[in-house]
Formats: C-alpha cells, sequence, structure tokens
C-alpha cells in the first residue's frame, strides 16, 4: 500500500530522496559522463526533446514530491489498519484498481463514504513539495545521440542516452524501449499531465530489474516533468527502489 493509498502507479510515479546503491564500475562511468564536456557541433534537435529542451541550454529544475494536506493522515491511519486486518484482500483490490488513481471507495477500507468523500477533496489540494533544486541541459553526446545533463540527485538521468535513430533510451543496463504515452487523469499522483515513457526490464532466475523514465507537461503546460526510476529485486525482496520527479519550464519559443 502507497502511503495516499493510491493504487500501484506505473513507473515513475514514487519518490525517493536518497540514489546510493550504485556499484563502482556505474560510479566511474557517471563521474566520466559528468566531468567530460562535449563539443560536437552535431545535428539538430529531436522533435520528441525539443518539446522539453533547447539544445546546449542550462535550465533550472525541482526535485520534489505531491504532497496532501496534513488533514489526510487520519484516514491514511484507517485504511492502513484495515490493510494490516486483511492483508490477502488489500493486496487483490490495490491491484484490481485502476493504475496511479485513490483507490475506489470499499466498505473494507475502513472509511464511511463521508469520509471518503472528503479524503478526495483533500487529495485534489496537494502540492509540489521542492525538496532540492537541479540543473539540467541537453547536450548530443556524439551523433545522433543524446544526453540530458543533469545535476545532483538527478545525476543518474545523465547515464541515459537517446539514439534518435531508435527513438529509444539506452542505459547500462540495456535498451529502454517506448511503451504507451501517458494521459494521466487530473486525480492521478501527478495530476493531469501527457508524454512519453521508456521502459527496461530484465528477469533472470536470480534477479528482477526495471527502469524507467517519462518525459512530458502538465495539461495547463506551464510545467514540464522528468520522471526516472529504478527497481531491483530477488526471491521477492526489494534491493533498490530509486525514483525522482523533476519539474522544470518548458523551452521558451
Amino acid at each position: 500500500m502507497t502511503i495516499y493509498f493510491t493504487s500501484n502507479q506505473r513507473g515513475g510515479y514514487s519518490w525517493a530522496r536518497s540514489l546510493t546503491l550504485f556499484s563502482v564500475g556505474l560510479l566511474a562511468l557517471l563521474f566520466f559522463c559528468l566531468s567530460a564536456p562535449l563539443s560536437h557541433a552535431g545535428s539538430e534537435t529531436p522533435p520528441l526533446l525539443a518539446s522539453y529542451f533547447k539544445k546546449n541550454e542550462t535550465i533550472k529544475g525541482e526535485v520534489g514530491a505531491m504532497i496532501p494536506p496534513e488533514k489526510m493522515k487520519k484516514y491514511i491511519t484507517k485504511v492502513r489498519a484495515a490493510a494490516q486486518a486483511d492483508e490477502a484482500w488489500f493486496r487483490k483490490f490495490e491491484n484490481d484498481a485502476p493504475s496511479g488513481l485513490p483507490l475506489p471507495w470499499h466498505e473494507k477500507l475502513g472509511l464511511t463514504k463521508e469520509d471518503y468523500a472528503d479524503y478526495l477533496k483533500l487529495w485534489g489540494e496537494r502540492e509540489f513539495q521542492v525538496i532540492h533544486q537541479v540543473t539540467l541541459k541537453l547536450e548530443e553526446a556524439k551523433e545522433g545521440e543524446w544526453m540530458i545533463r543533469v545535476s545532483g540527485a538527478g545525476m543518474p538521468v545523465t547515464l541515459l542516452r537517446f539514439i534518435m535513430k531508435e527513438g529509444h533510451f539506452r542505459s547500462p543496463n540495456g535498451v529502454m524501449k517506448r511503451i504507451e504515452d501517458i494521459n494521466a487523469a487530473p486525480e492521478s499522483v501527478l495530476g493531469g499531465w501527457k508524454g512519453q515513457e521508456w521502459r527496461y526490464v530484465n528477469t533472470t532466475d536470480f534477479i528482477s530489474t526495471r527502469e524507467n523514465i517519462a518525459l512530458g507537461k502538465l495539461v495547463d503546460e506551464k510545467h514540464c516533468l522528468l520522471v526516472y526510476r529504478f527497481q531491483e529485486e530477488t526471491a521477492g525482496r526489494r534491493l533498490a527502489d530509486r525514483s525522482m520527479v523533476i519539474r522544470f519550464s518548458p523551452p521558451r519559443k
């Protein structure tokens, strides 16, 4: 169960403040990517990325999370208690619910219909809370390969490469393929927004790895979003779950 009892969210729809579980090899690659200047003259910005960035222009961004009002805690406490009372039922109920939206009302959630109506009202009052500032810059690493250089907590994004010819991202893990576009409802965790998403998935007998990146704009087009998530688990035990949401202004026209 998530803290705001929304249903299980698509890749990139949750947040973490620290990114700590990198291997030595990845750290070395990250250092190289961040320190080496790029002087490639290059080509025109891919149209998809041009919706969010101007080539070689450094912009400010905010890493943060959507935080609901304090008054919601009383309802969260009730739902947590209901979930603990019947974990199997709650797990199935959560999995069957629409992804990324508040769970629908059910008498077993421990809320009256009046409680649930008030919860939805409070959910609509959530606000984006800034955790820290970052900078972003779109660069052409080499001909046909583009990188989004991000400082601070957004550094893992710098490792990714957008391959213009393929329309995919590549990470040190492998190819992140384009999946279904995002068309999130206003009630979703981040509010109403539209964008594109890419995903890497690999499962072996020993470990399961999933990595996502999404780019999009809020429906009012006042802000762009970059959402990143990395998950790894083995034998049902979570080894890593690192994610972030970066909000930034769209390029000037």
